[in-house]
């Protein structure tokens, strides 16, 4: 028997305050009375018990109500235990894989269906465990309840307290990570060190490496056995483990896909894999998976706008989370470009130019034309010919001081600059031959200059080692490009009308070339992790401030500041997995975004490991002495104070009421 408020027994001097007080009570007196006939009228069964074994009933029942009192109050309870106050400290995992459910086999549907909702979770599983674990420790007893994901979670820090720890408990939910147990284990360790009372126990679904609990081998040996309570079965799973999108590198109107599944289970299937953007299907596939093996399917899809990209499996298994995945994809880049000429020309002469028909040609880019008159009046306002145009072609005139040149991409056609280091010696009149060309630089794609025919070209010095000579003739270099700070500068050292590449397919692919190398940057980050910092660009140079929209309806939206001097900021609020959408202060509408999204074969594979060790080893690394254990249940039961403190005030209102019953109300036997 064990109390919790042991100094309550003080209380009982009640007992003797109430014995003193019956005992000190003045006996009745007695008067005189002229007759007792009427008294001996009264029949047996309604005399009236004798004064003092009244008076004997009502204090043995003061007493005992007075004994329940204070016995509630002092809180006692019986435990298994003999040891002093223990200390629990418990890991629970809290991986992905502790949603799924101990359902059946995986079924294949047809088409896209609702998730079937999951009963018994593992994490379910595990609160119930949890709540045994707290039913029975001692009062005295306090808990460490650490959550394990990436990274360790204090959830309770040496709490006793019975309400706390049912609340804790219960706001326990799983994460979109996988369950690193090798930090939380060193921490359970270092609380274990110096109480020899400490127990460790591991709340976990088995999915894990034998290794996994390696680091409690740092578990002081008066801790005991560590107890490992493994939530749930092995069942069938299909999961979506990786899913990414980028453009095609040989097209810039198509994208790919890559989506990979792993197939959890002793038997090959085919599942359909759906691709959709925007709630829009784009394809199916059928993908066959072998027993416990990964798979990837590639779409190819047109890339003409943006929005969000799903992968969807059309199956129903134990676990929904790893059945879709989702992708940003950024609204196809079109890059504003302006062709400046000498002389000023109608709107017929441009509709007929050789080279505005090519810019009006490609989708991914909007041309706007310029006189020389024209652009030199922009010049002075550097920030407005940025918005204006991110690249320009200088054909057949450049302005002569550089100063005036625009800040972005640039494509100069029979005209030098000295952002292109070159000094023109003559002018070649007797058909020039190439000899070379750089088939691998990106302006090559799709070219073949054999046979070009060319009147006139510049014989032209490269004084600057550092551009790259991508066509050359056997004097002199044709076609120069340059990168620098990310700018990028294209010259070419001839007019296309003294050649017959104006009516030969290379012209536009030379332009179409140059139009994708300027636009070619590292490619935007769309996809995070859950907890990822996220950094964000404005795409618009006067903007200030982004504003984030995290998922769900309920979900507060959060401005930033733009970091003074730069147009990015870093969003770190990445927690939750879905769509997170990016406004500009200067848009009504978001145009940009990104996703959180997590997949990971290790999730996934819903197998379970059947021993896990950690433990000390033998010179041939032989495990002598493994310190885990596999437990089922909880084997400390006992009664509690919560259980027999009530039943203690019930005995004590129900002996009042005897009490009363007998002594006030003056009854007879």
């Amino acid at each position: 028997m064990k109390l919790i408020n042991p100094w309550g027994l003080v209380a009982l001097a009640v007992v003797a305050v109430v014995v003193i007080a019956y005992l000190l009570r003045m006996p009745r007196r007695q008067l005189p009375i002229p007759d007792i006939s009427i008294w001996r009228k009264l029949s047996a069964a309604d005399q009236k018990l004798p004064t003092s074994r009244r008076t004997l009933i009502s204090l043995l029942l003061q007493v005992v109500i007075a004994v329940l009192l204070v016995g509630a109050y002092v809180r006692p309870y019986i435990s298994a235990s003999t040891t002093g106050p223990r200390h629990e400290i418990v890991m629970i995992d809290l991986s992905q894989s502790m949603q799924a459910g101990d359902g059946g086999s995986v079924e294949i549907l047809k088409g896209p269906a609702p998730a079937k909702t999951v009963s018994r979770r593992r994490i379910d599983q595990a609160r119930d465990t949890l709540r045994g674990i707290v039913r029975g420790m001692d009062f005295q007893d306090r808990m460490t309840l650490i959550g394990v994901g990436r990274r360790p979670v204090m959830i309770a820090n040496g709490i006793s307290e019975r309400a706390l720890l049912d609340r804790a408990i219960d706001s326990i939910e799983t994460l979109s990570e996988t369950a690193d147990f090798s930090p939380a284990c060193a921490v359970a360790a270092e609380l274990a060190k110096g109480n020899e009372h400490t127990r460790v126990s591991v709340i976990t679904d088995g999915s894990l490496d034998a290794d996994a609990l390696k680091s409690l081998e740092a578990l002081p040996e008066a801790n005991g056995k560590v107890r490992l309570f493994v939530m749930g079965k092995a069942v069938e799973n299909l999961g979506i483990t990786a899913f990414r999108a980028r453009k095609n590198p040989n097209s810039e109107a198509d994208f790919q896909s890559m989506v990979s599944v792993f197939n959890s289970s002793a038997r090959e299937m085919e599942v359909p894999v759906a691709l959709s953007l925007d709630q829009h299907l784009l394809d199916v596939k059928t993908l066959k998976l072998p027993p416990y093996a990964e798979r990837t399917v590639v779409f190819s899809s047109q890339y003409h706008v943006g929005g969000v990209l799903k992968a969807q499996l059309f199956a129903n298994d134990a676990l929904n989370a790893d059945n879709e995945a989702l992708e940003y994809l950024p609204e196809p880049p079109r890059m504003d470009v302006a062709l400046i000429t000498e002389k000023t020309m109608s709107e017929e002469q441009l509709n007929s130019y050789y080279l505005a028909k090519i810019i009006k040609c490609d989708s991914g880019v909007s041309g706007g034309f310029l006189s020389a008159a024209e652009y030199q009046k922009l010049t002075s306002d550097r920030q407005a010919m940025a918005q204006m145009m991110q690249a320009a072609i200088f054909d057949n005139w450049s302005p002569s001081d550089p100063s005036q040149l625009p800040p972005g991409h640039i494509l100069f056609i029979n005209t030098e600059s000295e952002q292109i280091p070159v000094a023109v010696r003559e002018a070649l009149n007797e058909k020039p031959l190439i000899r070379r060309w750089d088939e691998g630089h990106p302006l090559m794609n799709h070219l073949n200059l054999r046979d070009l025919f060319l009147t006139k070209v510049k014989n032209v010095e490269l004084k600057d080692k550092a551009v790259d000579v991508v066509v050359e003739m056997i004097s002199s270099p044709l076609i120069l490009a340059r990168e620098s700070g990310g700018r990028k500068i294209v010259y070419i050292g001839f007019n296309p009308i003294d050649s017959d590449i104006q009516f030969r397919k290379e012209l536009p692919f030379l332009l179409f070339n140059c139009f994708q190398w300027f636009k070619q940057e590292p490619e935007p980050v769309t996809q995070i992790a859950p907890g990822e910092i996220f950094t964000a660009r404005a795409r618009i140079n006067t903007c200030k401030t982004l504003t984030f929209l995290p998922p769900g309806k309920n979900a507060a939206p959060e401005r930033l500041a733009l970091v003074a001097g730069e147009l990015s900021t870093r969003f770190a609020h990445t927690q939750a997995c879905g769509v997170y959408r990016i406004l500009g202060d200067n848009e009504a509408t978001p145009t940009n975004g990104f996703v959180v999204y997590f997949g990971d074969k290790r999730e996934s594979d819903l197998r379970q490991t059947e021993n896990f060790e950690a433990g000390t080893r033998n010179e041939n690394g032989a495990l002598t002495n493994n310190r885990i254990e596999v437990a089922r249940d909880d084997a400390a039961s006992k009664w509690i104070a919560s259980e027999l403190a009530p039943a203690g005030l019930w005995l004590a209102l129900v002996a009042l009421l005897i009490e009363h019953y007998v002594f006030h109300r003056r009854i007879f036997f």
